[in-house]
């Protein structure tokens, strides 16, 4: 089975296609401080989509190389860059995609409510079965 977080982006990814947000030739981005980045960089090589992974420098070095295995660009922001700064790894991912929409798919998993659905559709049966 998948874990937590492959499942949390599963469902993303599930989600983006059907409604024609994420679709065949797109890149997709994803903002991680690591766990949901390696999910997002297997499941865009499960589903043959170019994948951009941005970081901080906390991030651990096994889940950096994990990133990189599947296939997936990493950008590590700088050391120090604060929210909300061009340079700091979650503006990077928000940032190349408003750069072009039909181009960059965005995960955007601190904001989407497809985060939150992918627990309740999998982990929440499971707790209470």
């Amino acid at each position: 089975g998948f874990s937590i977080k492959d499942r949390i982006v599963q469902n993303i990814f599930n989600k983006a296609e059907a409604q024609g947000k994420l679709k065949q030739g797109m890149t997709v981005v994803a903002a991680s401080s690591g766990n949901t980045g390696a999910a997002t960089a297997m499941m865009c090589a499960m589903r043959g989509y170019k994948c951009i992974i941005t970081t901080s420098p906390k991030c651990s070095k096994e889940k950096m190389d994990a990133i990189k295995a599947y296939g997936a660009k990493l950008i590590v922001s700088p050391s120090g860059a604060k929210e909300g700064e061009p340079t700091h790894y979650m503006e990077i991912a928000r940032l190349l995609a408003e750069e072009d929409p039909e181009k960059y798919f965005d995960v955007n998993q601190y904001d989407t409510l497809d985060n939150p659905e992918g627990h309740f559709l999998t982990l929440g049966p499971e707790i209470w079965e």
